[in-house]
């Protein structure tokens, strides 16, 4: 995967990022801000994006309530990066439903472009990982992976431009580091199961510019 090109995001282009004022999509919108990215940051709890930016909109958002989500396709956009993020312990899929609105807004706006942050665990990295790994799976957020399958196989049947990015272990400093990703099984030899909130978002927004990536989903992980 080529490396982003400096200043390619001076050219105006436009991306919305729901889940904004998580950790990763704060890192995400700050990153995007510096590359001279446009930015629709979107949240319910927009007191939480602490960044203030000329090229940065903030916009109230409900996932669940699809006239809230089209509040942020007002205007020309170039993409949407879903960086969201909800635990939970029912058989719901607050994930998979919130997304399923956005899908509807991106078709009905025309807007192709789809990138999301989802989770080790999910889709063809199922088994992939350490016992700490497994344990987690098993034990902590069984019901949001299950979310998040649905959720993917939602994102991968929509006939968008998609990318999928899947993070194991999230570390909450904005650390930066050589980081590995893959698709399908990890070539490296070793692999210590997990990111950075940072590396996450920088991987994260090279794939925006990244055409090959289009249909493909990563595993990410130091």
């Amino acid at each position: 995967m080529d490396k982003l090109v400096e200043g390619i995001g001076e050219e105006s282009q436009k991306l919305i990022v729901f889940g904004a004022s998580g950790r990763t999509g704060q890192h995400f919108v700050k990153q995007a801000l510096e590359k001279g990215y446009f930015i629709t940051a979107c949240a319910r709890n927009l007191t939480a994006i602490k960044i203030e930016h000329q090229r940065l909109r903030k916009v109230y958002v409900d996932i669940h309530d699809m006239e809230s989500v089209a509040q942020a396709f007002k205007g020309a956009h170039d993409a949407v990066v879903l960086t969201l993020g909800i635990f939970h312990k029912t058989n719901e899929t607050p994930l998979a439903d919130g997304t399923a609105n956005i899908i509807r807004a991106m078709k009905e706006k025309g807007l192709r472009r789809l990138l999301m942050v989802s989770s080790l665990g999910v889709g063809e990295s199922r088994g992939q990982g350490n016992w700490v790994v497994a344990l987690v799976t098993r034990f902590i957020l069984p019901y949001v992976l299950r979310d998040k399958e649905v959720q993917e196989t939602l994102v991968k049947q929509s006939d968008l431009d998609w990318t999928i990015l899947r993070p194991p272990q999230l570390l909450g400093k904005d650390v930066t580091r050589p980081y590995q990703i893959w698709q399908g099984r990890p070539t490296a030899t070793s692999v210590r199961w997990k990111v950075s909130t940072g590396d996450t978002a920088r991987a994260l927004l090279q794939l925006v510019q990244d055409d090959q990536s289009i249909g493909c989903a990563y595993q990410i992980s130091y």
